[in-house]
């Protein structure tokens, strides 16, 4: 079967067919209940007092004195003279009073929901005073608190408004429904999941979004499939270009190397020294391209907690090292610190050693190179400075970038790879990388890993 759609428009239109229709119903129980209250007697219409009267009046004028039960349900009473002296009823003073100016023609016949109606027998004047208004019959009550009007009017405003609320509320819980499916979609798409199941909508205008959302989801589907496809494929050929390359560039070396050593003409030294020293810079190259490789796919994360102690010890032995057989002034400063460290410890001393190695890269001439180890704020630090060095604007903007390099000169021999490295391999063990320059301490890269409780 297919699957039958509506619109927001028809659902509006259906609502307010629903609403007329339901004033309708309404309007015709209240008709309904009316008349039946009508006559079992419960309710005292607003004419009945003034028809009894017309119709009781000639037996009202032929009896010698006239009582309650000579007159309709609910109605008061006084007998005047012809003086307007009161002979006897249910009327009280005010009232009485009032009838009595009624009689004289200095009031009208009408006092707010109540009729004050004459009849002139032979010897006296029965005044009788009823309501205009339909009330419930219930003895000795209020007729104003019964009064049929307001409590009707009351309970027809109580029940469509209930009503309405119920109908609004019914057309919004299923748009809320219809809502909730689109943020269900967005959210797995947020989450990267691109594989997910989503539900249909009923509503045409909602099942034209979510249509829209699938097929970009679609889209970025296979865009992100082809994207990492060609991204594996670079991957592999780099692999193989790197083993194609540095098989041939091994003899090439050797033979350098021995040919140096054999051949004592200076002139012909000079160009074999020129020529290794140009090897040494495609291996460096090859080198790059690993670690171009390497700072896209840090896939495998073997991590475990390590003193920080232990560690700082361990990558100071691992700096000095790499620094023993260079010219250059060096300063390594170890702070308080305790607890442990969750790290892969091999991605952690490469990613200090790059930074150990751009910054004796840059360094200018006199500069000095410190390294520090410390606990600062619940963070375990690692800070490297170039004292007499400053990133510029360019630097700090760019530094994360892969193959970024601040020197633009065609001769420069460094194409390193900033810190991107860095960068993915602290992240990856839940720390940052911060790129700035101090007054005390020059040109900085800070790295922060947290510390275990």
């Amino acid at each position: 079967m297919g699957h039958k759609l509506i619109s927001m428009k028809k659902q509006l239109l259906l609502f307010l067919f629903k609403l007329i229709l339901g004033i309708s119903v309404l309007g015709i129980l209240w008709i309904v209940l009316t008349n039946i209250l009508i006559n079992i007697g419960v309710l005292i219409p607003a004419n009945y007092s003034e028809a009894v009267l017309e119709q009781n009046k000639v037996k009202l004028l032929s009896l010698d004195e006239i009582t309650g039960a000579d007159l309709p349900t609910g109605c008061k009473f006084a007998v005047f003279d012809y003086k307007y002296n009161v002979k006897y009823g249910n009327m009280d003073e005010s009232e009485n009073q009032y009838a009595i100016n009624m009689l004289k023609g200095n009031e009208s016949s009408l006092l707010g929901n109540s009729i004050y109606f004459s009849i002139l027998r032979e010897n006296d004047i029965c005044v009788v005073k009823y309501n205009v208004k339909a009330y419930l019959s219930i003895p000795n009550s209020n007729e104003e608190i019964l009064n049929y009007d307001y409590i009707s009017c009351i309970c027809l405003v109580g029940v469509l408004a209930s009503y309405i609320y119920n109908l609004v509320h019914s057309l919004v819980r299923g748009w809320k429904l219809e809502f909730q499916k689109i943020e269900e979609i967005a959210l797995e798409i947020e989450k990267n999941n691109l594989d997910f199941e989503y539900k249909k909508s009923n509503i045409r205008e909602f099942q034209h979004i979510i249509k829209s959302i699938i097929n970009m989801r679609e889209a970025l589907k296979e865009t992100l499939y082809m994207s990492w496809e060609i991204e594996n494929e670079k991957v592999e050929q780099i692999g193989a270009l790197v083993h194609d390359i540095k098989i041939p560039l091994t003899i090439i070396k050797g033979n350098t190397e021995l040919m140096i050593d054999y051949n004592k003409d200076l002139y012909n030294s000079t160009h074999l020294h020129n020529s290794l020293e140009a090897i040494h810079k495609i291996e460096n190259y090859i080198l790059l391209l690993l670690h171009y490789v390497k700072a896209e796919h840090i896939d495998e994360i073997n991590t475990r907690e390590i003193e920080t102690a232990h560690f700082t010890e361990l990558i100071r032995k691992e700096i000095e090292k790499y620094i023993m057989d260079l010219d250059i002034e060096f300063q390594i400063n170890i702070g308080y610190m305790r607890g442990r460290i969750s790290l892969d410890y091999f991605l952690m001393e490469r990613a200090i050693l790059n930074i150990v190695d751009n910054a004796i890269q840059y360094r200018t001439e006199n500069d000095k190179i410190v390294c520090c180890f410390e606990e600062d704020k619940g963070k375990y630090v690692c800070s490297i400075s170039n004292q007499f060095g400053k990133f510029d604007k360019e630097v700090m903007q760019n530094a994360n970038k892969l193959f970024y390099t601040s020197d633009k000169s065609r001769n420069s021999l460094h194409y390193g790879i900033g810190l991107a490295y860095v960068k993915k391999a602290v992240h990856s063990c839940n720390g940052t990388v911060d790129i700035y320059n101090c007054k005390k301490n020059g040109a900085t890269v800070k790295i922060q890993l947290p510390l275990l409780v």
